[in-house]
């Protein structure tokens, strides 16, 4: 029991520096899925609710 303990924190602790050391990718693409398509891109001519969480990350906010 204290042997395959002791094997399982071994383990754990080798993948997790393993795992810590790392670093991330920098740059890409970042995909965020929503539930519907907007009307327009532009909020002046056409306001609804697929494209409101859109216009934010578009448009400075004033």
């Amino acid at each position: 029991m204290r042997k395959s303990l002791l094997l399982f924190l071994f383990i754990v602790l080798s993948l997790s520096v393993i795992l810590y050391s790392v670093e991330p990718k920098k740059g890409g693409t970042m995909v965020i899925a929503y539930w519907g398509d907007p009307i327009s891109f532009n909020p002046d001519a056409k306001i609804d609710d697929a494209g409101s969480g859109i216009y934010g990350c578009i448009f400075s906010r004033l």
